[in-house]
């Protein structure tokens, strides 16, 4: 154990906390419904209408120089067997665009097997908002006059996690709990500030809800690297912490009890493990480019690009379970490539055991494949690049 924190009540000074179920000019999802579904031969028990990917483009003006400018974002997401399912678009004014966006980046996360966070300031206040990828509905969660960083929603618990800057300073003020659907629940803070200035050192912060929402995983960089913290949600004890020094720590994943990530070490080089229990690390494998944790059928499994050997591209499954290690992916390209989640702005949520595989290593440029992590088994995804 690193570090103990108690857990808060309260908000700090100057930043107002409102939770509002309606907004006055809310962003709505739409239903694109225009691709039929299409016929693939499938394994027993597995349906492409049941899978879903995300991705979210942010569109910026043309001219540069002062603040950091936003002109909105497009959130799309969609069924595997080619159907839509939410596009989401938000233009920010003239007004609004002439604000100052640093630090206040659109943002989604998967929340669920069925859900999508996704949140934003818009030059003047942020929203939190949580979409229904199989039906296309969306609901507000949460709505502040501070900027909202980055947040991660716990489904079952109903329990909002979330990063809190500044309006005026975008100093970080602390990672955030609030209990929605509770009378007069007020917000609580779990983690305190980090201390960071994103004008001075680029600071950035993500959240990861880990062990069905036992542990919120928080991960803040800036120049002089990385910090990584554990809480347990339900005391809010801090009960794991590490600090990487390589600011370019890059996560490929995370399970009940480890974050896998790389510091951007020269390739190939090994994936680290960190424990959520206690902050140790250790290595796994040689990674050539990237990785990627699923969920196996059994246990989960970090799938690794390993560098090309005798002219053979390959993926390797590593058991997380039983550390046994096998070739389920080869070719003679590195293209098409294993597909990561990149979390905060493109994702999908596969069949237990499987992962995809797409032309430079993503899902939307053209149309990907899907992989089994056990037998290497391959299915077409015709519409996914479309």
């Amino acid at each position: 154990m690193i570090v103990v924190v108690a857990c808060i009540t309260g908000q700090p000074s100057g930043i107002e906390h409102n939770m509002q179920i309606e907004s006055p000019s809310p962003s709505r999802a739409t239903r694109s419904g225009a691709t039929q579904a299409v016929q693939t031969q499938l394994p027993a028990g597995i349906r492409l209408s049941d899978h879903w990917w995300y991705r979210l483009d942010v569109r910026r003006p043309s001219e540069t120089g002062g603040p950091e400018r936003i002109a909105g974002f497009r959130l799309s997401a969609g069924l595997f067997d080619g159907r839509g399912a939410l596009d989401i678009e938000r233009d920010f004014t003239s007004v609004q665009a002439r604000a100052d966006f640093v630090a206040a980046e659109p943002f989604a996360a998967i929340a669920g097997d069925e859900a999508l966070t996704y949140g934003f300031f818009d030059g003047q206040r942020s929203q939190v908002w949580l979409a229904d990828v199989l039906t296309g509905d969306d609901d507000l969660l949460y709505e502040t006059d501070a900027v909202v960083h980055f947040a991660a929603f716990d489904e079952r618990q109903r329990v909002l996690y979330y990063v809190v800057l500044d309006l005026a300073t975008r100093r970080d003020n602390g990672v955030w709990r609030l209990a929605l659907g509770q009378p007069n629940g007020r917000p609580e803070q779990v983690i305190g500030p980090s201390g960071a200035n994103p004008r001075e050192d680029g600071w950035f912060e993500q959240l990861w809800l880990a062990g069905g929402g036992a542990r919120l995983v928080v991960r803040d960089c800036n120049g002089d690297g990385c910090r990584i913290q554990v809480a347990d949600t339900a005391t809010g004890r801090v009960a794991a912490g590490r600090r990487i020094k390589d600011s370019g720590l890059e996560v490929y994943g995370v399970t009940g009890e480890e974050l896998y990530f790389d510091g951007n070490c020269q390739r190939p080089c090994p994936i680290s493990a960190l424990s959520l229990t206690d902050g140790r690390l250790r290595d796994i494998g040689n990674i050539c480019q990237t990785a990627v944790v699923v969920e196996g059928e059994q246990s989960p499994t970090l799938l690794y690009e390993r560098c090309p050997r005798n002219g053979r591209y390959e993926i390797v499954a590593h058991e997380l379970s039983s550390i046994a290690e096998s070739v389920v992916y080869e070719s003679r390209s590195q293209n098409p490539g294993l597909v990561p989640q990149s979390h905060g702005s493109a994702g999908f949520v596969a069949p237990p055991g499987w992962f995809l595989v797409g032309r430079d290593n993503s899902f939307h440029d053209q149309a990907p494949s899907m992989v089994n992590a056990t037998n290497g088994e391959i299915v077409e995804l015709p519409h996914l690049g479309q």
